[in-house]
């Protein structure tokens, strides 16, 4: 049974760290973060530099293995830029180290599994498999059997206004085991929009959707 399966049930999920401590976990995670490329964080270390030498980049994934394995990993500060709205106004992103990434992705592999069984139907948002054009399809179905009513709503400030103490009770219902597994299950729900959203806020370089990093 896979793993999203057992998430339907609302099973509780132990040990979850060593799972993202896991090689062949951090290896597709980097994969996912060099295919997003992506500007270069606080640090001003870029995909470019690590990949410029294979004992670079050898060195980056294994100072990554051993600072989770030691339980040394702590996620640097992220870079802020500000993209401009549509509306005129300005939106503040933050874009975390090659390494944030890397680690971010890693735990969102063991996480989306799970907490992807708890979303509802018609929820599209940064899911994988689906998209806008999904919930298109799914509006023109609805029109045509003439449910034409709409309701806009928007979050303001959404990410930067989660509470931390509810978002660590929501980690508790379906991930139990050590503080620093829950630690490391918040950051990764913290992670989850910038790491599902790379393409479109992390610059990448074939392709600068808001300007120059």
């Amino acid at each position: 049974m896979a793993l999203s399966e057992f998430s339907a049930f609302g099973i509780r999920f132990y040990s979850l760290y060593g799972l993202v401590c896991r090689r062949d976990v951090r290896e597709a995670a980097w994969a996912a973060a060099r295919r997003d490329d992506g500007a270069p964080g606080v640090d001003g270390v870029s995909i470019g530099q690590i990949t410029a030498k294979p004992e670079s980049e050898a060195a980056f994934l294994d100072d990554i293995q051993r600072s989770l394995q030691e339980r040394t990993y702590r996620a640097q500060a992220v870079r802020r830029v500000y993209i401009p709205k549509p509306n005129g106004k300005l939106r503040l992103l933050g874009i975390p180290t090659v390494r944030d990434r890397v680690v971010q992705a890693a735990v969102l592999l063991i996480l989306e599994p799970i907490f992807e069984a708890d979303f509802t139907d018609g929820s599209h948002g940064f899911r994988p498999g689906r998209s806008a054009h999904d919930a298109l399809r799914i509006i023109q179905t609805h029109l045509r059997a003439g449910q034409t009513a709409v309701y806009d709503a928007d979050l303001a400030g959404c990410f930067d206004s989660i509470p931390q103490d509810k978002l660590r009770a929501c980690v508790r219902m379906r991930v139990s085991g050590s503080t620093r597994a829950r630690e490391a299950a918040v950051m990764g729900l913290r992670g989850f929009h910038s790491v599902l959203s790379s393409r479109l806020y992390w610059f990448p370089s074939s392709r600068r959707r808001f300007g120059k990093s």
